[in-house]
């Protein structure tokens, strides 16, 4: 008798409950196709979560689409009144239906490529009014050197902006420039040889080692020991390590090994670490417990280096495990998903300013020396420069604090400081240090030296050789660009940026 009274009340119930829903879902819908100058976000996970919730900090309505809708994130989204569309994200007309048309910002971030070049070239193929800023995640490091070559990403269109991002790139570049070993070593300047360890299981430890071969030049005459433990149970192949390792003769200054362990264990690290006699160190583990595991292994070596841990995947686990390791001297944990998945990181421009006017100083100085665009491709404006130039820009642009560094001990003084220490033996030093950083870079890209002219299709430089071997003229390139830095500070002091 019971359940024949209670059987019409609970379909009842399931009625309500199903009209409720699918009324909330269809005034969402309204209010989404009503959004103007918003953010669409294809794809959710930890690193596109927290963009969501940056891009909401700064007052820019933001919808997330995902075909997964029963994410872990989707109950974090509602709290903080962010739209969330179930959807594929390869469909076309889901970017109709979110109204990309009018959003001011669109970042691919699935964990595919292809999915995320599709959601690009079907923006891209859209009728616009108004400027949209896109970015487009791609995992693959080798595919971003490829794509900077095509029209997607090196031609300009109409009101749409395109960037390549690599997330592990992006984060390696934050944490060298927060945590980077110039910061940590008070006498870096006088080591004849800085030894580093990277420790993990994630993807972000072979981004790093590239980004130090790239950006670690800490003295003309220094020599930089990168010493790379994989944490994996399954040895996988090396992908950006690949590079590195082909490149390692031709990088003078560069020594570099990769092992692979089974799991962070005080055994393990003593048989590769004990001789190398560590300067600094960083871990980068999936979970807190493996994180807690290497650093533990870490201390109980004696390891009186500093120690840098970067963020793991649950933020509660990480917190507990910085307050654990609180009291310890030397340990830095550094919220790396946090900070380099923001507005400011992702979209942002601020952090490119230093970049944005190297570029402008070497346009000044081409064009007044008499060349053209005929001559150089590159003597456009920042916003028409490949990603690629401008990666190079960026490069020289960070490692302005570590030449700061070496001469007056701090990575922003002010802008006479660093004028009254640039003596004509610091020049000299500073010129190389930047000749090794430059070669660094270019044979990561794929430039070969060459007895002839240079030759940018090609990728072939004659100036790619010991500074001893230059001519003169291209030395004082170098000491040009380093002379130039006070001006350069003096610019960024005046624009109130802190780098």
């Amino acid at each position: 008798e019971l359940a024949r009274w209670l059987a019409p009340a609970t379909l009842s119930y399931t009625l309500i409950k199903t009209i409720l829903v699918l009324a909330k879902d269809s005034v969402q819908s309204i209010q989404i196709k009503k959004l103007k100058k918003h953010c669409v976000i294809v794809g959710l996970n930890k690193g596109s979560f927290e963009l969501a919730c940056s891009m909401v900090k700064h007052g820019i309505k933001t919808v997330v689409v995902d075909s997964n809708e029963n994410s872990e994130y989707l109950g974090l989204l509602n709290k903080r009144k962010i739209y969330f569309a179930a959807a594929n994200p390869s469909d076309p007309v889901v970017l109709e239906t979110i109204n990309t048309k009018q959003a001011s910002y669109l970042f691919a971030s699935t964990d595919s490529d292809a999915t995320n070049l599709e959601v690009l070239h079907n923006a891209a193929c859209q009728k616009r009014m108004s400027i949209i800023n896109t970015v487009c995640k791609i995992n693959n490091q080798s595919l971003v050197r490829a794509l900077y070559n095509r029209p997607l990403f090196s031609v300009n269109r109409p009101n749409f902006n395109t960037k390549i991002i690599n997330s592990y790139r992006v984060t390696a570049r934050w944490l060298l420039n927060e945590f980077g070993p110039d910061c940590l070593i008070s006498d870096i300047a006088t080591r004849s040889c800085v030894n580093i360890a990277i420790v993990g299981d994630t993807p972000l430890i072979d981004s790093l080692a590239q980004r130090l071969v790239e950006i670690g030049i800490y003295g003309a005459n220094t020599t930089l020991q990168i010493t790379v433990l994989a944490i994996k149970k399954i040895a996988d192949e090396d992908n950006e390590l690949n590079t590195l390792l082909l490149n390692e003769k031709k990088l003078e200054y560069l020594n570099i090994k990769k092992v692979y362990l089974k799991e962070p264990s005080i055994e393990e690290f003593n048989e590769h670490l004990r001789a190398s006699h560590l300067h600094c160190s960083y871990i980068s583990m999936q979970e807190s417990d493996d994180a807690l595991m290497a650093l533990q292994s870490f201390l109980d070596m004696s390891v009186s280096s500093p120690v840098v841990v970067t963020e793991t995947e649950n933020n509660e686990t990480f917190s507990w495990l910085t307050s654990e390791f609180a009291d310890e001297k030397g340990v830095y944990f550094a919220k790396t998903h946090t900070v380099t998945n923001s507005f400011r990181n992702i979209f942002g421009e601020e952090h490119d300013l230093l970049a944005q006017n190297i570029h402008q100083q070497y346009v000044a100085e081409q064009t007044a020396a008499g060349f053209t665009t005929k001559d150089n491709s590159s003597l456009v404006s920042w916003d028409d420069l490949p990603e690629a130039l401008k990666d190079a820009n960026r490069n020289q642009a960070d490692h302005i604090s570590t030449k700061c560094r070496l001469v007056t001990g701090k990575a922003n003084p002010e802008p006479g400081e660093m004028q009254s220490a640039l003596s004509k033996e610091n020049v000299e030093i500073l010129a190389q240090t930047e000749h090794l950083r430059w070669m660094a870079e270019k044979f990561l890209s794929g430039w070969r030296f060459t007895e002839g002219e240079k030759d940018a299709v090609k990728r072939l430089s004659p100036s790619l050789k010991p500074w001893h071997l230059l001519d003169e003229s291209e030395k004082q390139k170098d000491r040009d660009a380093i002379l130039h830095i006070p001006v350069m500070l003096e610019k960024m002091t005046s624009k109130k940026v802190v780098r």
